[in-house]
């Protein structure tokens, strides 16, 4: 928050959702400017649809940013990708949960850092929200088998039982943002892969 003479510019993040809208409203009647930041996963947009005419109040082109991978992740922030890298370059057991059938979505860091720069430069009047991701799946097993392959591993596939709460599916659409922006990822998995298997060979596996 910060202070421009009588008033002060104010941001507000999640503002479309319940606590946030009421407090959008407030700072409005207070005199304030508000910068509501909101991509809607559990706000919306009728919450504020009243505050829009306000020209003290803006709403911003938000993306909403599903499964991505690639160089500088931290080997134990505990996602699928780098557990499986790291297991596979120390010979490790690769603990898939179920049978493996369960599918994800894998976007690639560049391919995810594009979608954002053109969500960043798009007309002002659209707010999104924009879901940044790669709609392309692959079960749990495939990316294991992949895994194995492009490290040349001798590490074996383990099987433990499925959390009660692992979805089945997992998998952006992501219209919007082919219509709105003309983005969609284009690095297939095994690229990103082999990048990020190198990455992770020369930089946190010992």
């Amino acid at each position: 928050m910060r202070s421009y003479n009588s008033h002060k510019r104010v941001l507000v993040t999640g503002g479309a959702g319940f606590l946030g809208s009421h407090l959008c409203e407030r700072l409005l009647a207070d005199g304030n400017d508000v910068l509501c930041v909101d991509n809607f996963f559990t706000g919306t947009k009728d919450n504020i649809a009243h505050l829009l005419s306000d020209p003290r109040f803006e709403l911003i082109k938000v993306a909403r940013i599903f499964n991505t991978y690639g160089p500088r992740m931290h080997p134990n922030d505990g996602r699928v990708v780098s557990n499986f890298i790291v297991q596979a370059l120390k010979g490790e057991p690769i603990t898939v949960y179920g049978e493996g059938k369960q599918t994800r979505s894998f976007c690639y860091v560049n391919d995810l850092i594009a979608g954002l720069i053109r969500l960043m430069n798009s007309p002002d009047e659209f707010t999104g929200p924009a879901n940044l991701g790669n709609p392309v799946e692959f079960t749990i097993l495939e990316l294991a088998k992949k895994v194995i392959a492009l490290t040349g591993s001798k590490s074996k596939i383990v099987f433990k039982t499925l959390p009660s709460d692992d979805p089945a599916q997992r998998q952006p659409n992501i219209e919007l943002a082919r219509r709105v922006l003309g983005w969609e990822p284009r690095v297939p998995l095994e690229t990103g892969l082999s990048s990020t298997i190198e990455y992770f060979r020369g930089n946190t596996v010992a």
